[in-house]
């Protein structure tokens, strides 16, 4: 926050323990960029090294090493905890979730705005033609979407011969997240025909989609642009493709592993980042 505003000192260091309390759970090896130069009030502090890993910021930044020692489910930090008595350090953090897909209405309105999710088993892939066959075309998927998840993508993939790691012919490439607010009008309906609770994208929806996961138990769960070549790396499996005719607009069935975490952008009680 601007130097000198009134008000805006405690709300912010707790949105930079919650940012440094992400941080650290990121995998060592992705690289670490500034955000800043030197020679500024924000850039005072930076180190000699012009990039680094995530890796290298734990081992080497007191801050972090600070975060990954304080306990995980300690209160809020108070301005005099932190700098009168460091012994009484805390950190704030949001709640993180692991789900084996399935989810429940019950495990979705447990999230709040901030949380943090990671999926595994299965994950639908859908976009913008699809949605239009499915609901103004009146086309019917064949895949059973109950309590499961989609993502705004139309994948990068690679035909090949079919074979158990391949059983529908498709290889993935790169498999990324488009934006989603030209999908709004389609949430309602494919979390009442389908029973969908997650929707992953990018962006951010609208106040209908709000309503609808507010009134039917579920989520939005935001990705950042440009990770696709890391969101790759959380798909095992391309299982299946319905309406590929439409391709690359198909409706995907992934088999995905890890694949997060991803961040709550809209729950079910009208949070909304």
């Amino acid at each position: 926050s601007a130097a000198g505003v009134q008000g805006v000192a405690e709300p912010s260091a707790h949105a930079l323990w919650r940012s440094a309390a992400r941080f650290v759970k990121l995998a060592d090896g992705i690289q670490v960029w500034p955000a800043h130069g030197a020679g500024s009030a924000c850039g005072k502090a930076l180190g000699a090294i012009p990039q680094s890993t995530v890796g290298y910021e734990k081992a080497n930044s007191h801050a972090l090493r600070l975060v990954r020692a304080t306990r995980q489910d300690a209160p809020a930090p108070r301005p005099r905890d932190v700098y009168a008595g460091r012994p009484c350090l805390r950190i704030l953090i949001m709640a993180h979730y692991d789900f084996n897909m399935p989810v429940t209405e019950a495990q979705m309105r447990a999230l709040k705005v901030n949380d943090t999710v990671t999926l595994n088993g299965t994950l639908f892939g859908i976009r913008d033609a699809t949605y239009i066959h499915m609901f103004d075309h009146g086309r019917k998927a064949r895949f059973d979407m109950n309590g499961h998840a989609v993502i705004h993508t139309a994948p990068n993939v690679r035909r090949v011969e079919k074979s158990a790691d391949y059983p529908c012919g498709y290889a993935p490439v790169c498999i990324g997240t488009t934006t989603s607010a030209r999908m709004e009008r389609f949430t309602r309906p494919l979390m009442e025909q389908y029973g969908v609770r997650i929707t992953i994208g990018k962006g951010g929806l609208f106040a209908g989609s709000q309503a609808a996961f507010h009134d039917l138990g579920g989520v939005y769960l935001a990705i950042i642009g440009g990770a696709a070549a890391l969101e790759t790396t959380w798909i095992e499996q391309v299982e299946d493709v319905d309406l590929d005719d439409l391709h690359p607009e198909s409706l995907w069935k992934f088999r995905v592993k890890g694949f997060g975490p991803l961040l709550v952008a809209m729950d079910s009680h009208g949070g909304n980042l």
